[in-house]
Order: C-alpha cells, then sequence, then structure tokens
C-alpha cells in the first residue's frame, strides 16, 4: 500500500525522466544541425544543455533534488538554448516551437501553486513574444541556405510534433497507470477495512461473550449465598451473606448492561443500570419508596463498577439503619453533570447520620471501607450531610471512552 501510494506522489518524477531524456536527444540534433552550419563555439549551447538535462536526470534518479526544481532548471535551460539558437539562425526556424511543449510537461503536475502557474505562463509566453518583436523583422543570419534554413523550419517543427506526441501519449499512459493504481489501493483499502470491521465485530462478540459469562458466574455465586442463608439460623451470618449477595449482583448487573449494550465495548448506560437497579430494590423493599432523576450518562467499565458498588452501598445502608419508626421511607437517587464532572445524590428521609459522622472513622464496618475503598479507586469526592435524612454526595470524573 505505501510502495503504492509512494508511486502516485512521485508520478510527476516519473514524467520528467523520459522528458529529460527527449531534451538530451533533441540537445543532440540540434548539435548535429550546428555541427552542419559549421558554428564550432555554438556547440557550447546544446553540449552544456545536455550535460545539464544529464546532471537533472541522475539527480531526479537518485531523489537527490525535487522534482519542481528539476523541472524548472530544465525550462530554464531549454528557454536559454532557444533564446541562443533563434538569435544564430533566426525566427523563421522556428527553434521557438519549443517552448511550447514545456506547458505540456508543466501539466502532468496538477499540485502547482497558483502564482505558479502564473510566473511560468508569463515566462513561457513572454519569450516567445520578446524573440518574435525583435527577431520577426530581422533578416535570417547567412549560416544556412534558404533552402537549409525552410528545412530546419519544417524540422524544428517535425521534431516539436513528435516530441509532443511522445509526451501525450506518455502522459495518457501515465494517467491510465495511476487510474488502475487508485482502483487497487481503492480495492486494497476495502478489503483492509472489512477485514478490521470483521475483526473488530468477532472482538465485539467475544466481549460481550466475556461479560454474559461473568454475568452468569456471578448469578451463580449470588443463588449460593442465598442458599447459604436458607440454611443458617444466625441472624448476624445471614444479613453478612445477604449484604455479599447484594454486592455480587450489583456486578453482575453491569456485566448484564456491558453485554445487552450493542456497540460491545467497555461503557456502560448508567442511567440504565439505575433504573434496573431500582426495579430491583422496590421488590425487594416494596415498602419504600425510590425515586431517580437521573441525566444520561455513559460511563466507562472502570468508573462505572465501583460507583455501582458504591450506590448498592449506600442504598443497602439507608435500607438497614434509616427508617425505624419512619412511616414513609424514601430513598432518592440524582444524577447531574456539572461541566466536566458529575453529581450523584443518595438521600434519604431517615433519622440521619450520627453528629460528628465521619466516613473514614475505623469501626464502621465493611460497607463504609468498601465505599472510601471504591471512591479513592474513581478518585472522586464523598461528602455527607444531613437535610432531613441521610445525604450522600459523589462527585467524580468519566473516564474517556475508546
Amino acid at each position: 500500500m505505501e510502495q503504492h501510494l509512494t508511486t502516485l506522489r512521485d508520478r510527476f518524477k516519473l514524467a520528467l525522466l523520459p522528458s529529460v531524456v527527449l531534451g538530451v536527444i533533441t540537445n543532440v540534433y540540434v548539435g548535429a544541425i550546428i555541427i552542419y552550419a559549421g558554428i564550432p563555439l555554438l556547440l557550447l549551447s546544446p553540449l552544456v544543455g545536455t550535460l545539464i538535462f544529464i546532471a537533472v536526470y541522475f539527480a531526479l534518479k537518485r531523489s537527490m533534488m525535487p522534482s519542481k526544481l528539476g523541472f524548472f532548471i530544465g525550462v530554464i535551460t531549454i528557454m536559454i538554448e532557444v533564446c541562443i539558437h533563434s538569435i544564430a539562425f533566426g525566427w523563421n526556424t522556428g527553434f521557438y516551437f519549443y517552448l511550447f511543449l514545456l506547458p505540456l510537461v508543466f501539466l502532468l503536475e496538477s499540485n502547482w501553486k497558483i502564482w505558479t502557474i502564473i510566473f511560468f505562463n508569463v515566462s513561457i509566453f513572454g519569450t516567445i513574444f520578446a524573440l518574435n518583436f525583435f527577431l520577426s523583422d530581422s533578416p535570417n543570419p547567412e549560416l544556412l541556405s534558404q533552402n537549409d534554413l525552410g528545412f530546419l523550419a519544417y524540422s524544428n517543427g517535425f521534431v516539436t510534433c513528435l516530441i509532443a506526441v511522445s509526451v501525450i501519449i506518455y502522459g495518457s499512459r501515465t494517467s491510465y497507470k495511476r487510474d488502475q493504481l487508485l482502483f487497487k489501493i481503492i480495492s486494497d483499502l476495502e478489503t483492509s477495512n472489512n477485514q478490521i470491521a470483521q475483526q473488530h465485530d468477532h472482538q465485539k462478540i467475544l466481549l460481550k461473550e466475556i461479560h454474559h459469562r461473568v454475568k452468569n458466574n456471578l448469578q451463580i455465586i449470588s443463588s449460593l449465598l442465598s442458599l447459604q442463608t436458607r440454611m443458617l439460623d444466625d441472624d448476624h451470618v445471614i444479613g453478612v451473606l445477604n449484604e455479599s449477595r447484594n454486592r455480587v449482583e450489583a456486578i453482575a448487573l453491569i456485566h448484564k448492561k456491558l453485554y445487552q449494550d450493542e456497540q460491545g465495548g467497555n461503557s456502560v448506560d448508567f442511567n440504565s443500570y439505575l433504573e434496573d437497579f431500582i426495579v430491583k430494590e422496590k421488590m425487594l423493599n416494596p415498602k419504600i419508596n425510590f425515586i431517580l432523576n437521573a441525566e444520561a450518562l455513559i460511563l466507562h467499565l472502570d468508573i462505572a463498577v465501583p460507583l455501582g458498588l458504591i450506590v448498592s452501598e449506600l442504598i443497602t445502608n439507608s435500607v438497614k439503619h434509616a427508617f425505624k419508626d419512619v412511616e414513609e421511607p424514601q430513598v432518592s437517587l440524582e444524577l447531574i453533570q456539572l461541566g466536566d464532572k458529575f453529581e450523584l445524590w443518595v438521600r434519604d428521609n431517615g433519622v440521619g447520620l450520627p453528629n460528628g459522622f465521619d466516613i473514614n472513622t475505623e469501626g464502621l464496618g465493611l460497607g463504609a471501607d468498601i465505599i472510601v475503598a471504591l471512591s479513592e479507586q474513581i478518585d472522586s469526592e464523598l461528602q455527607y450531610y444531613n437535610i432531613n435524612g441521610a445525604s450522600c454526595k459523589i462527585v467524580f470524573q468519566n473516564k474517556a471512552l475508546e
């Protein structure tokens, strides 16, 4: 693929190389005319031009100079040679025909800046106009006979046409190859994209299967804990096992949301998670009024699991300790966004928190330790208030979703 793209980027250089070769051949032709005319000193023009073209050819071949620089060196060389030969043999010999070949090569590159296009065209046609202005009415130097001058004019016209046809054919062939190359690149990209899409779909299926199996395994653990509680008489142990089961089910619910997610990634619709969590709590505690007010929020798995467990612990604490002698118990959850942060409020209308309550105090129990540890894990702020009952505010940031 990279090789194909490099070829497309270097197509102007590939077109320049045969053009430079044609320049060398043309200089050999001009040198033969000069030898025939018997002007040895004038041989310096095609000789120097040939050496310049050869140097440009090898510099381009070895990528020692930019293609556009090589082109403009060739343009300047041709313009100087045309001026010298037109002055030596006269306007009517048609050496200026060669200047009309330059736009053909120029147009093989489509990425010229506008000022370059203007400068190029002004230079070419300005040179032709100047030669015509100064030489068209001047008598031809008597270096060749009139018949030879006429033949030279036809010969220059023929060579110019031959080179023009060669450039056009080569340009068409290059364009055809370029189009074929583009089709191949597009085909390769489509194949690669299809392969990537298939791999992505396969990974999504595998990831969903993993989350599904994790959820099933957690459900098995929850069922085992439930069975264990039925075989016990100690209320304290039963309570501990039920709390553990609630934690396992909170994690299982997260993984259920993950494998139900159509995107198949590591993100959780936390609003939907809270809705399902509230439905489960209402079934377990029908006397308590649960209220949810949450904005739509997609959380990264690394944030969703700890936050889900924190919510589970807070609601468990409210259900266990808050509603003694409360006629209409109520638990509310509110999730709001404030800039790049989020606030999750868990409130109850129970007896409230003890005076001087501090969640970091040792000996409050496993639930408090879990809340503190998980809040530190997601780098959140945890604050407690007594506002017509106990209120807890968790301030956190989401993790960038992949």
